[in-house]
């Protein structure tokens, strides 16, 4: 009484056939599979592009903040983030964190200090980005300054590309 279901054929990882899953922590995508259907001539599989990182922030030892942010990917962003940082005047720049698609980063400071807070929120909507910025001024707020001594310093949001 069992049938037999050989004659159906399921993608590999929910990708179109002659695509294989590629990617990992939450973001997916398909790449071809090399040589799919016998080389040459027949079926090209399109190209699929993933973009796990949308905006990278890099804070220095003595507070400054660099950041950069691309609605298209063109490079390293975690190295631009860096440059931005040597270039407003930071010293042993780092990257602090990265953002993906969807999400709102804020940086909050306490002025004229070098203590840095940092925050990522979900979706671009006013909801999310109200929370970054309360969340980082309360922070601040909780290590002691005062609400006046606290700022916003970087706030940003992407949206599905």
């Amino acid at each position: 009484m069992f049938s037999s279901l050989s004659h159906l054929a399921w993608a590999e990882g929910n990708c179109p056939q002659g695509m294989y899953p590629v990617g990992g922590q939450g973001v997916m995508g398909c790449a071809p599979i090399p040589n799919y259907g016998g080389g040459g001539g027949g079926y090209q599989a399109p190209t699929y592009y993933t973009y796990a990182v949308v905006g990278a922030i890099a804070s220095g030892s003595n507070g400054v903040v660099g950041h950069s942010f691309a609605k298209v990917f063109r490079g390293d962003l975690r190295a631009k983030a860096v440059k931005d940082c040597q270039e407003k005047g930071g010293t042993h720049c780092e990257v602090w964190f990265t953002y993906q698609e969807t999400q709102c980063a804020t940086v909050g400071q306490a002025k004229g200090t070098t203590k840095l807070y940092g925050q990522v929120t979900g979706r671009d909507h006013t909801f999310r980005k109200k929370f970054g910025r309360e969340s980082v001024l309360s922070q601040c707020q909780r290590d002691g300054f005062r609400k006046d001594q606290c700022e916003v310093v970087y706030e940003r949001c992407s949206s599905v590309m």
